[in-house]
């Protein structure tokens, strides 16, 4: 991990995502430069969360996708020093915020390291009954897109993990178009896209 940061620090990256207390300790510490995004897995979602999170030197905070607008949009008019990014389409973990411990505890790779296998998407048995109990449907904003930029959200996140570059090159460029023009697209257009 030092040798990582001390190389990220070398680098002069824009930033990094931190989801462990113990790294920003770190990076406060020892590379107080290095830019702090607080990862979706702070599940940083009040505002004693927020106000931490400044106190700590964080710049950015990757919203859990639990979120309502409501409360995304009174976050951004109280705390106007911090930034904050919202995801806007992929995967919704069964989890809150992603912590997720079932890969891990079932396959070894844990959720919480980017390694998730999502066993939550897999069929499984039960009373006789077949199915993908586990598995929320996916999170696809669209339109609302438009409702976010208006509120002043600073980032948009897509997750694409496990995903193949073709969803990955569809889905950005949908969300581009969608947010080169606020929102607003022609019925043909939008449906074309998706």
């Amino acid at each position: 991990l030092i040798k990582n940061l001390q190389f990220i620090n070398r680098l002069k990256v824009d930033a990094v995502i931190v989801q462990d207390f113990g790294v920003l300790e770190l990076l406060r510490r020892f590379y107080p430069d290095i830019i702090v995004h607080a990862s979706t897995q702070m599940a940083i979602h009040n505002e004693y969360g927020i106000e931490k999170a400044i106190e700590l030197g964080v710049k950015r905070i990757v919203l859990p996708r639990e979120m309502s607008v409501k409360t995304v949009k009174m976050f951004i008019k109280k705390y106007k020093e911090m930034e904050f990014e919202v995801f806007i389409h992929g995967s919704l973990c069964y989890s809150y915020s992603g912590l997720c411990l079932s890969s891990g505890l079932l396959r070894g790779k844990s959720g919480n390291r980017g390694e998730c296998t999502q066993p939550c998407r897999e069929k499984y048995s039960y009373n006789g009954e077949s199915g993908a109990f586990f598995s929320c449907r996916d999170l696809s904003t669209g339109r609302l897109v438009e409702k976010l930029i208006d509120i002043g959200v600073d980032s948009f996140k897509i997750e694409g993990r496990q995903k193949n570059p073709e969803y990955i090159y569809n889905t950005v460029k949908l969300y581009r178009y969608l947010i080169d023009n606020n929102g607003k697209l022609k019925k043909e257009i939008y449906n074309d896209l998706l």
